[in-house]
């Protein structure tokens, strides 16, 4: 490898920081960026580099930034601008569905695209599995093995090392682990701990909520930490590409679906009150929503590949 491609590489990694960063990236040059990211490790690795010293960057310049974020929240309430419904729904489903959210790409250091199912090897020997759409960052030191989980849902296989205590956090949640299997979720209502090996102590702002062993799982969402037994084929279908609903809500069933395809799902109106149980197939989603909508009384329509209507 020359040096003027090493320069070369590092400009690019350089080029997409900034992009990323701007939070004005387009859905053509995400989808660049991806290819480029994948194309080799050289690729990830500058930008993992200039990520890092981005990051660094940052907070020596937090101060600032919030001067100029609450000044431009001001301007923004001073500002009327009125646009049609049609637009914002499109202007909405063009940075959050199409490109996702630049800012993980700039905080993860693994990351997954919706649909996609990946495993990493740790710098301590551990496995991470990622589901559809997710991200971590991986912060080792002397002392500590932590994970942030920062969007998503991901399961740990935990290589044993008593002396350095395995962390998973997500918002005000730690799972810790000094040795075990385990997947921490964290979506719209709360944070998720199921344990498939070992015992692992879920903690929040710092005191025990519970300790779970194997076949163990905790809900936490705002107000109370809801311990039950779980099982673990059904937990980790998402491993083999399928998605196993248990008597969730229609709401939650839909959520979950929509974490695992391209594009939002809307449920009009307050639908059925029975609750949805199915085992679906990540490469046939539609059918399977199809089937659901269908045992609820409603139909689906698919206004374009950004937006499905549930009535």
């Amino acid at each position: 490898m020359t040096e003027g491609t090493d320069t070369a590489v590092r400009q690019a990694a350089q080029h997409w920081v900034a992009r990323l960063a701007s939070r004005e990236i387009r859905a053509e040059e995400m989808r660049e960026f991806r290819l480029w990211h994948d194309a080799s490790e050289q690729h990830s690795e500058a930008f993992r580099s200039e990520r890092y010293r981005w990051l660094q960057l940052e907070r020596t310049r937090e101060v600032f930034e919030r001067s100029i974020a609450r000044d431009k929240e001001r301007a923004r309430q001073r500002r009327r601008i009125w646009m049609p419904v049609g637009g914002a729904i499109a202007a909405m489903l063009v940075m959050f569905i199409a490109i996702g959210n630049p800012v993980h790409w700039l905080q993860a250091d693994h990351a997954t695209h919706v649909g996609e199912i990946r495993a990493w090897d740790l710098p301590d020997g551990s496995k991470a599995w990622l589901s559809s759409d997710s991200a971590i960052d991986v912060a080792y030191d002397a002392n500590t093995r932590r994970i942030r989980l920062l969007k998503g849902e991901a399961w740990f296989d935990v290589r044993h090392a008593p002396e350095r205590p395995f962390i998973v956090a997500a918002d005000d949640v730690e799972a810790v682990a000094k040795g075990t299997a385990f997947s921490v979720t964290r979506a719209n209502r709360g944070v998720s701990v199921e344990v498939t090996k070992g015992i692992v102590e879920v903690r929040r702002d710092g005191a025990t909520a519970a300790e779970l062993t194997a076949g163990m799982a905790a809900d936490l969402d705002a107000d109370a930490a809801r311990v039950h037994a779980f099982t673990e084929a059904d937990a980790l279908s998402w491993r083999e590409r399928k998605i196993a609903l248990n008597d969730l809500s229609l709401d939650d069933a839909l959520a979950e679906i929509e974490r695992y395809r391209t594009g939002r799902i809307l449920l009009l109106g307050e639908g059925q009150a029975q609750s949805v149980s199915a085992i679906l197939t990540l490469d046939r989603l539609d059918e399977g929503l199809e089937a659901i909508a269908t045992s609820h009384g409603l139909s689906v329509l698919h206004l374009t590949p950004w937006l499905t209507i549930v009535r």
